[in-house]
C-alpha cells in the first residue's frame, strides 16, 4: 500500500492544490479509493509541483521550523 504524502499542512490555494502535499482536492478526498498505480502516479508528480511552487527550494518554506 502507498501511504498518504500528507504532512499535516492542510491548506488549499486557488488552484485547489494543498500547500502541504500539493495533492489537488480530488485526489486528496479519492486517495483512499485509488489503486496503488493511481497512487504512485500521483506521489510521482508531487515533486514537481512542489518545484513549480516554491521554485529550487529543498523545503517548502512552512518547513522551515522542521529543520
Amino acid at each position: 500500500m502507498i501511504t498518504s504524502p500528507c504532512v499535516k499542512v492542510c491548506k488549499v490555494d486557488e488552484q485547489g492544490r494543498c500547500q502541504g502535499c500539493e495533492r489537488t482536492s480530488d485526489e486528496i478526498s479519492n486517495w483512499m479509493r485509488m489503486s496503488d498505480e493511481e497512487r504512485a502516479r500521483v506521489k510521482a508528480e508531487l515533486p514537481a509541483r512542489a518545484r513549480a511552487r516554491y521554485g529550487d527550494a529543498s523545503i517548502p518554506p512552512w518547513a522551515s521550523s522542521a529543520r
